[in-house]
């Protein structure tokens, strides 16, 4: 039993990575839960908008995704369930029953805030954190970001220390925000 959820948590994992192996298929991946994928923003249309998006997964629960954006003066903040969408081959899309917990306005302040937690861990200056995959059952941190009309993708790979960067980030955006 231990051997197939092993396996089964192997499956999930490569078939993950593969969602966002191609842009074309992270653009679909991101339409099952209402979200841009920031990959796909138009980079001249959007140059003057930030966003950020926190993914929290684990293998067998529940996901989270929180977006943080800045758009002209207009800050926002959206936090959502995110249940494991499912592949139709139909339609080559994903789908996915997402609920929303938090759909609010910002303030600046609080905007702020989670841009000092952002420098705080020197995402800004980042552009890859080495990763070990030593397991396939755990949860690890996506972390999109489209600002200045530059995209980029951070990760923690699979089941790190509860003490690497992108957790440590999470958690203080999540004590931020009262998640």
């Amino acid at each position: 039993m231990k051997q197939n959820v092993k396996y089964l948590a192997f499956i999930f994992f490569i078939i993950f990575q593969n969602a966002f192996s191609q842009e074309n298929s992270e653009c679909k991946f991101f339409e099952a839960y209402d979200e841009p994928a920031l990959a796909c923003l138009d980079k001249n249309e959007n140059k003057e908008n930030t966003i950020y998006q926190i993914i929290e997964w684990t293998a067998f629960g529940d996901d989270y995704i929180t977006r943080i954006e800045k758009k002209n003066n207009t800050y926002k903040l959206i936090r959502k369930l995110a249940p494991k969408p499912k592949y139709i081959e139909q339609t080559d899309s994903f789908k996915s029953e997402f609920k929303y917990i938090t759909n609010r306005k910002l303030t600046k302040k609080e905007f702020n805030k989670f841009i000092k937690i952002y420098e705080k861990y020197n995402l800004n200056n980042i552009e890859k954190i080495e990763i070990t995959i030593d397991c396939f059952d755990g949860s690890g941190i996506l972390f999109y970001i489209f600002e200045n009309g530059k995209y980029k993708f951070l990760r923690n790979g699979n089941c790190q220390e509860s003490n690497e960067t992108l957790n440590n980030f999470s958690n203080e955006v999540n004590v931020l925000f009262k998640f």
